[in-house]
């Protein structure tokens, strides 16, 4: 059976459905800060724990879908460094254990494999002390909320329209459906 080739869209997915509202706030593709300076880096998701309860812990993530990926990763640990300052916990998200060298995994890093029925920790991150969020990282956060925000009517709206949509097909078929039914029964009349 040939493997399923993963995406790191198709990743972040599959991590969001870990990280689900109303309890966390997801995002992919968060940036250090706004503003387009090439040293500004990106974690490919960023999820925050919303519920008092559970503390409000803020937990990074780098998705590596290659032993490539991976290397490169491991190259440059700086770049991981800058957002990882402000989260409560460090993961790596892979598709599968073979991307990775468990022991090549950072210390304060937790690694979680992506499956397409929920994700299983193959290492737990521990809990790091962050530092208080900047302006230039929330401004960041807020940047890509606004970018990915669509407002609950728009969603109804839309989904009210594919409905009506749906509806009519449906009372096409229906006609055509007895159009064929009478020319059934005329030609059964006839023979």
């Amino acid at each position: 059976m040939k493997k399923e080739k993963l995406t790191e869209v198709d990743i972040a997915k599959r991590l969001s459905r870990k990280y689900p509202a109303p309890a966390w706030a997801f995002l992919s593709q968060v940036r250090r800060g706004t503003g387009y300076s090439t040293a500004i880096t990106t974690a490919d998701a960023i999820a925050m724990s919303l519920f008092p309860s559970r503390g409000f812990e803020i937990h990074g993530f780098e998705i590596k879908v290659s032993k490539n990926d991976w290397k490169k990763e491991l190259a440059d640990p700086y770049k991981a460094e800058q957002i990882q300052e402000f989260c409560h916990r460090w993961w790596v998200v892979v598709p599968e254990k073979e991307v990775i060298v468990l022991s090549e995994v950072p210390q304060n890093w937790g690694v979680i494999i992506a499956k397409k029925n929920g994700n299983s920790i193959l290492k737990d991150a521990p809990l790091l002390i962050p530092n208080i969020i900047d302006y230039p990282f929330l401004g960041s956060i807020f940047r890509n909320l606004n970018e990915n925000y669509i407002h609950k009517d728009e969603i109804e709206a839309e989904i009210e329209k594919r409905k009506k949509k749906w509806e009519q097909s449906n009372d096409y078929e229906l006609r055509e459906a007895k159009k064929s039914l009478a020319k059934l029964e005329e030609f059964e009349k006839i023979s």
